[in-house]
């Protein structure tokens, strides 16, 4: 195990004991940032290099979050769902036809004319809930009053503006795999022989819209408060001797974190990323679900008699922990853990 300590957090364990160096170094500039002030955090033992952050990451939330911790894959899950049958290997090929036909993949997405929008209602229902339990939380944790919110077509319809993408592509795109490394297997359990179904994908470009309009919010200069503008133009209008401008001028950035290395949301922009992601979130677990609804559709006599659900890219509006390229394991909770074409996965048990 490595222990690294930073200028702002004393208490960080990689469960390894040698990691690349570049991991190192993005944990280290984690550690020496604010953002981890007070808490604990813990990269787990297959940690690697990511995009601005390490996978494997895991840490709670303080008063400040950078949306590239998570990334753009919002909510990106494993479920495994145990089915009633198993199937002969001469099988395999015409279910692996079936299953193509019944999700789209890559860039593909659904067509309205062949897609039953059975989980639109049940998905704006269970996000409200969602949602709001969020808000509660929030009040509780930063003394705020934050009003409930009701989550409905219109609310999408404006979301969808605010980010950058259509409706038709918000509806259109639950139910479809994605690429990458997403997938869609069929396996054999080594314990009983029985057969599961297994699902990898995300909340597609929804969630990478979510990301990407907070991300610019967070290093666009237009954001700061216009206090700042202000103090900026009486600073270097009005200060005599002249040569103290530079020394002003680092204070003020100073104060309002302007220049830092790591640019962070906080206060509301903070609050109104997390709902967004808590929406994109649920998003993901209905994509989910409509894909091995169609899966099932297709089957015709096969049906699930039990599943397993475990995210790897979120931050826990439970417990306000950030996990990324990460599982929650609490005592009791079944999860599932990948590895890979050969090896397969394991469902465990907290």
């Amino acid at each position: 195990m490595i222990e690294l300590k930073g200028k702002y957090n004393q208490d960080c364990k990689i469960f390894l004991d040698e990691v690349e160096d570049g991991a190192i170094e993005l944990v280290q500039n984690i550690l020496n940032h604010e953002i981890s002030e007070g808490v604990q955090v813990r990269i787990m033992p297959d940690t690697h290099v990511g995009k601005g952050i390490v996978i494997g990451f895991t840490m709670p939330m303080t008063t400040m979050v950078n949306p590239n911790y998570i990334g753009v894959d919002i909510g990106c899950s494993v479920t495994s769902y145990k089915l009633n049958k198993r199937f002969d290997i001469a099988e395999l090929p015409q279910i692996d036809k079936k299953i193509r036909k019944a999700v789209p993949m890559g860039h593909d997405i659904r067509k309205g004319k062949d897609f039953n929008y059975w989980w639109v209602d049940e998905y704006m229902q269970t996000v409200t809930d969602n949602v709001n339990q969020f808000i509660s939380q929030w009040n509780i944790r930063f003394m705020d009053n934050k009003p409930a919110i009701i989550i409905d077509r219109e609310y999408i319809g404006e979301l969808c503006k605010k980010i950058g993408t259509g409706e038709k592509m918000f509806y259109n795109s639950v139910g479809s795999l994605g690429g990458g490394n997403h997938f869609i297997e069929i396996g054999e359990s080594a314990n009983d022989g029985s057969h599961y179904l297994t699902i990898h994908s995300g909340s597609r470009n929804f969630g990478l819209k979510v990301c990407n309009f907070h991300t610019n919010k967070m290093v666009s200069a237009k954001f700061r408060p216009q206090e700042y503008h202000d103090e900026f133009k009486y600073i270097t209008q009005n200060t005599i001797p002249t040569s103290d401008i530079p020394m002003k001028l680092a204070e003020l950035n100073e104060r309002y974190g302007v220049g830092k290395k790591e640019l962070l949301l906080k206060a509301n922009d903070m609050y109104e990323y997390l709902v967004d992601m808590v929406i994109a979130q649920t998003y993901a677990e209905f994509n989910h679900r409509a894909m091995a609804h169609s899966i099932f559709v297709g089957l015709r006599d096969v049906e699930a008699v039990d599943m397993i659900h475990s995210k790897h890219n979120f931050i826990d509006p439970q417990d306000w922990i950030i996990r990324k390229g990460a599982i929650r394991a609490y005592e009791g909770e079944r999860m599932i853990i990948p590895f890979n074409m050969r090896d397969g996965l394991l469902i465990c048990e907290g």
